[in-house]
């Protein structure tokens, strides 16, 4: 659905979406948005660490050399272990929200996180024996 929007010459579109969700089933749009940051903050760890501090910024003086160490160590400590936390807390809220909301409706949750959790342990099986790790 577009509304289109003009004041004082300026013309927009706007996409308005209806809501995907039922009428009773209100999401809480602060779990979504926590863990957007942290799925965020973890992406960005995962870069630091992967792509970047390896080899660059190369040092230019001892001062530099010292100042990029303590630019990672901070950044490490104000991200690394709570965003994971952050991550891991709010699949536990998000799991016990389903739970509840399956249970409501009289179906039981379990068969469900089995035909989830069983193919993806199997893959992960299937990983551990391909790439033996480091």
């Amino acid at each position: 659905m577009f509304h289109l929007l003009k004041k004082e010459g300026f013309l927009a579109c706007i996409i308005v979406m209806p809501s995907v969700y039922p009428p009773g089933n209100e999401r809480i749009y602060v779990v979504d948005a926590l863990r957007g940051f942290a799925v965020m903050a973890i992406m960005l760890l995962h870069f630091l660490e992967h792509f970047i501090y390896n080899s660059y910024p190369v040092a230019s003086s001892p001062m530099m050399e010292a100042a990029n160490q303590q630019f990672k160590e901070v950044f490490f400590f104000l991200f690394a272990g709570k965003s994971y936390t952050i991550f891991a807390l709010l699949f536990g809220f998000t799991f016990a929200v389903q739970y509840r909301n399956q249970a409501r409706k009289g179906r039981d949750f379990c068969g469900q996180v089995c035909l989830a959790h069983v193919p993806a342990g199997g893959v992960r099986l299937h990983e551990c024996s391909v790439f033996p790790g480091r």
